[in-house]
């Protein structure tokens, strides 16, 4: 193996520990999923689905399914807000090709899929767990680029993700941010400097 491909599953490992930290200390039910593919239906790789890392369950909510990924920092649509002359808030990536086989896991089961991102500096996670549901991701990718294959992920602004000891509230409710509102925008603006 590579060792670019070792510090990746070295940062997963931490990211998943971390996860499960996380979710003991505030007490929510969980279990792996063990990820052997003898643990899964054929059906899984033909309909094209993903499967999660976790099954999760919370009181308020019921079970969803959670992915978690260890993820850098980058700065949401940068180009575009240095040109509107405004500060890029922090932003996580999401695949857009695991992204949309999520998207198949939960019409296939109907249960949500939620994504946890643990941020990373160099070769360790920092210790955050943030969580997005992947119903939300839409809100940042508009349908064109869903199957344009030049994009190859979604940007999330940090700010709304939510953090592990707030995952009943809805977050989108008390945003005064609204970068999903500006979407469109920012990525016209992105366009327009990497054309």
């Amino acid at each position: 193996m590579t060792e670019d491909y070792d510090i990746k599953m070295e940062l997963k490992e931490q990211s998943e520990a971390l996860f499960r930290e996380k979710c003991n200390d505030n007490d929510y039910t969980y279990m792996y999923i063990e990820q052997s593919q003898m643990t899964f239906s054929s059906k899984m790789w033909k309909d094209l689905t993903k499967r999660p890392d976790y099954l999760l369950s919370l009181q308020s909510i019921g079970s969803v399914f959670v992915d978690v990924k260890a993820r850098s920092e980058k700065l949401f649509f940068e180009d575009a807000f240095k040109q509107l002359k405004k500060q890029p808030p922090a932003a996580f990536r999401i695949d857009l090709e695991e992204l949309k086989k999520f998207k198949n896991l939960q019409n296939e089961t109907s249960l949500k899929v939620w994504f946890a991102v643990t941020p990373y500096t160099e070769k360790t996670v920092i210790n955050e767990v943030y969580f997005f549901p992947v119903d939300k991701v839409d809100k940042f990718c508009p349908n064109k680029h869903l199957d344009d294959p030049s994009w190859k992920y979604v940007q999330i602004p940090k700010s709304c993700f939510s953090d592990c000891s707030r995952l009943a509230h809805n977050k989108c409710a008390k945003c005064d941010k609204k970068y999903c509102m500006e979407i469109d925008k920012y990525i016209e603006l992105w366009e327009n400097k990497h054309k």
